[in-house]
C-alpha cells in the first residue's frame, strides 16, 4: 500500500524538506461526501465537540451516558439520530459514576463503553494521557473519546481556564487525536453561573461543535433542559426531557409552551356549552407552572383545539366586545372523532356539497355550538338551550341559501348529541323550526349517507332508533 504524504512526513527524519502536500481529490476522498456523524449534530468523526453546562445541576454526565445507551439500542437521543458506537470515557468521578451507568441502562451494554477514572491516571500528564487514549481507542476499534471534565484532566490551575495560550495548547492535543485516529472527541466543562460557557474564547475557536445544556427560562419540570449547538455544521436549539426511556425532544420553546397551553386548556374547560368559559376566565385559573402561559399562546392552543374538534367555540354576539366562550366538545362512543366545531359538509359521492351547489342529495351540516341568541343564560327564542338550533352571524342568509334545496341540517349539542337533532332548514313548504319535543324529518326514497333507505334504522335520521330512544329515557 502506498503511504500517504502525511505518513511519509511523520515517519521521515526531522531534516526532510518534503511537506505532506495533498491534492483536492485526496482531501475530498478522505473526508467523504457526508459528515460522519456518531450522533447527529452532536458528535462527528475527526471533530471535537465542546459540551458545557452548570456544575452538578446541568446533567452533562447523565446526558452523555444516555447518549451512549441510546446508540447501543439503535434509538434516537434527544431527537438526534445515533450510531451504535463504542466509547472510551475518561471520568473524574469515583464510585458515583456507577449510578450514572445504571440509570442510563449501560449495564445492559457493557461492550459499548470503556472507562478510565482520574484516580488511576492522576500522575499522567495531559498530552501523554490524551495521546495514549487516542491510541487505545484505535487499538480497541472505538469510535469516540469523552473527557469529563476537561479542567480536571488538563490540570488547569487558578485562572488558567481564562488564558487563551494555555487553553489553545490543551485543545490542540484533542484536535490532533480526533483527526489522526478519525474518532469523535468530546470535552465536557463547566459553565458560569449564568449558564454560558466560562473561560477563554479559545475553546470555541478550536472546537468544531460547541454545545450548551441548561435549564430553560420559565417554570419547567426538573427533567427538562434546553440544549443549543453552533459550529462548522450549522446552528440549532431545542428543549429536551429526561424520561425513563432516555432523553426525548420537546421541540423549541414555542412548541413547549404551546403543548403546555393545550394541556392547561383541556384541564380547566367545562364539559357543557352552557358553562363555557371566556379566555380571561381561563387565564385567571393559571397556577404554578401554568402561570407562564401567555394570552397569545393560549389563543394559539384554543384555535388548534377548536380545529381538531376537541373544544367547542361560541361568540356571544349580544355581549360587549363579543367575547368567545369555550368548552370541551362531546364525542360519543362509536361516532367519529372528526366532529368539529367548524361547519363541514358531508360528501355524498354525487358531486361537491357547496353552500349553493346543485346536489339534491341529503347533506348533514353539524357542529357543536351555542345559539347566538343565548345571552347570559337567557334564551330569547323561548326554546330549550339544549335543543335549540344554532345560528351564525350570517344565519339569515345562510338559512335562505340552505332552504333553497332539499336536505336536513342538524345540530349536535355537546350534552345530548343524539336527541337534539333540530333541523335548521327544510325543503320548500317544510317546517324550519321545532319546539322542545318535535324533530322534523324529511323522508327520502334514496339512501342516507350511512346507506339506510329513507334513513330508517340510521341513528342520525331515525328518531325511533334504539340509541336515540335510550338517550331520551324511553324504553330499557
Amino acid at each position: 500500500m502506498v503511504a500517504t504524504p502525511h505518513k511519509l512526513y511523520r515517519d521521515s527524519s526531522p531534516d526532510t524538506s518534503a511537506l505532506p502536500v495533498r491534492t483536492v481529490e485526496e482531501v475530498i476522498s478522505e473526508a467523504g461526501e457526508k459528515v460522519a456523524w456518531v450522533i447527529e449534530n452532536l458528535l462527528a468523526r475527526g471533530a471535537v465537540t465542546e459540551f458545557s453546562g452548570l456544575a452538578k445541576k446541568g446533567g452533562k454526565t447523565t446526558f452523555w451516558c444516555h447518549a451512549i445507551a441510546a446508540g447501543a439500542r439503535g434509538e434516537d437521543h434527544a431527537g438526534f439520530a445515533t450510531e451504535p458506537a463504542k466509547y472510551l470515557y475518561l471520568t473524574e468521578q469515583g464510585n458515583n459514576f456507577a449510578e450514572a451507568l445504571r440509570r442510563s441502562g449501560l449495564e445492559e451494554h457493557p461492550d459499548r463503553i470503556s472507562i478510565v477514572q482520574f484516580k488511576d491516571v492522576s500522575a499522567v500528564g495531559w498530552e501523554r494521557l490524551i495521546q495514549s487514549a487516542g491510541a487505545e481507542a484505535k487499538r480497541r476499534n472505538l469510535d469516540a473519546l469523552i473527557v469529563d471534565t476537561f479542567t480536571v484532566f488538563a490540570r488547569l490551575k487558578g485562572s488558567e481556564e481564562n488564558e487563551s495560550g494555555v487553553i489553545a495548547e490543551r485543545m490542540r492535543v484533542l484536535n490532533l487525536v480526533a483527526q489522526r485516529y478519525n474518532i469523535g472527541v468530546v470535552l465536557i466543562r463547566h459553565a458560569g453561573k449564568d449558564g454560558t460557557p466560562r473561560g477563554s474564547s479559545a475553546f470555541e475557536g478550536v472546537a468544531d461543535i460547541c454545545v450548551t445544556i441548561a435549564r430553560p427560562e420559565g417554570r419547567h419540570a426538573l427533567t427538562v433542559r434546553k440544549i443549543a449547538g453552533v459550529g462548522r455544521y450549522g446552528e440549532w436549539e431545542r428543549n429536551i426531557e429526561l424520561t425513563e426511556g432516555g432523553y426525548i425532544s420537546l421541540g423549541t420553546d414555542d412548541k413547549l409552551e404551546f403543548r403546555k397551553a393545550v394541556r392547561f386548556a383541556k384541564a380547566v374547560l367545562p364539559a357543557s356549552p352552557q358553562s363555557g368559559m371566556k379566555k380571561q376566565e381561563m387565564l385567571d385559573k393559571r397556577e404554578g407552572d401554568d402561570k407562564n402561559i401567555t394570552a397569545r399562546t393560549l389563543d394559539r392552543a384554543l384555535a388548534w383545539l377548536v380545529e381538531q374538534g376537541d373544544v367547542g367555540e361560541k361568540q356571544l354576539m349580544n355581549q360587549r366586545g363579543r367575547p368567545k366562550v369555550y368548552w370541551l366538545a362531546y364525542k360519543p362512543p362509536g361516532i367519529s372523532t372528526g366532529v368539529s366545531t367548524k361547519p363541514h359538509h358531508t360528501h355524498t359521492g354525487f358531486g361537491e356539497n357547496k353552500p349553493n351547489g346543485g346536489s339534491e342529495d341529503t347533506e348533514i351540516y353539524s357542529r357543536q355550538t351555542l345559539s347566538n341568541t343565548y345571552d347570559g343564560g337567557e334564551n330569547k327564542l323561548g326554546v330549550d338551550n339544549n335543543r335549540q338550533a344554532s345560528f351564525s352571524r350570517e344565519r339569515s342568509s345562510e338559512q335562505k341559501s340552505l332552504s333553497d334545496r332539499q336536505g336536513v341540517v342538524v345540530e349536535l349539542q355537546a350534552d345530548n348529541i343524539s336527541s337534539s337533532l333540530a333541523p335548521r332548514s327544510g325543503p320548500p313548504g317544510g317546517t324550519s323550526l321545532c319546539n322542545r319535543s318535535d324533530v322534523v324529518e324529511e323522508t327520502f326514497s334514496k339512501k342516507c349517507i350511512h346507506g339506510f333507505v329513507g334513513g330508517k334504522g340510521c341513528y342520525l335520521h331515525d328518531s325511533e332508533h334504539p340509541y336515540r330512544k335510550r338517550v331520551r329515557g324511553e324504553g330499557a
